[in-house]
């Protein structure tokens, strides 16, 4: 299987364009990324535990293993699906918590929490009668608002919120569906 290694700049360092599985002494920048050209459900791996000695001249790093550092064995369905649920949801995680704007072109901090916690705000404002707050936007600066302009905040957070958070249930659905396979796990993106 053709591979090829990668720099922590994702810059290609060295590739192959035959089917030798690589062993043994490889000279690249440290540390290393190995990956499968071709064939996404072979995931191969450069294992700290499996490199034997690390000799390094001038930036390069000689790796050498007992073991052969690439290893091509397919991958389960089961370990794709744990694999691209952990990448896609970083994807989440970003999108979930990303800033929102309102339509004052004040930037909130984004995501459940935030939105929750100003909703509650809002809700123990109006039980002890008061008829504004201070919220502190993304920036922490302070803007004195009314129960009502607190409440909207609150709501266009969390709006946004719920549109990632669907995306990522269909995301998992996908993940997880029946007809599920290895390659159409490991092709899913996060929706745009």
């Amino acid at each position: 299987m053709p591979w090829i290694v990668l720099g922590t700049d994702n810059q290609v360092i060295s590739a192959s364009t035959d089917n030798n599985p690589v062993s043994n002494a490889i000279e690249v920048p440290m540390p290393i990324a190995v990956q499968a050209v071709g064939n996404p459900t072979s995931w191969i791996y450069a294992n700290v535990e499996e490199v034997t000695t690390v000799e390094t001249f001038s930036g390069l790093a000689t790796v050498t293993s007992d073991v052969p550092i690439l290893s091509t064995a397919p991958l389960s369905l089961s370990q794709a699906q744990i694999n691209q649920k952990e990448l896609l949801q970083q994807y989440y995680l970003n999108a979930a918590n990303a800033p929102v704007t309102d339509s004052n072109g004040i930037v909130w901090d984004g995501g459940k929490e935030s939105g929750s916690t100003i909703y509650l705000v809002c809700q123990m404002a109006t039980q002890l009668g008061l008829s504004e707050i201070t919220l502190y936007d993304a920036f922490n600066e302070p803007h004195t608002v009314s129960i009502s302009e607190g409440m909207n905040i609150a709501a266009i957070i969390g709006a946004a919120y719920q549109v990632v958070y669907q995306k990522w249930q269909w995301v998992k659905s996908q993940i997880y569906s029946a007809s599920a396979t290895v390659d159409s796990v490991l092709s899913l993106t996060w929706p745009s």
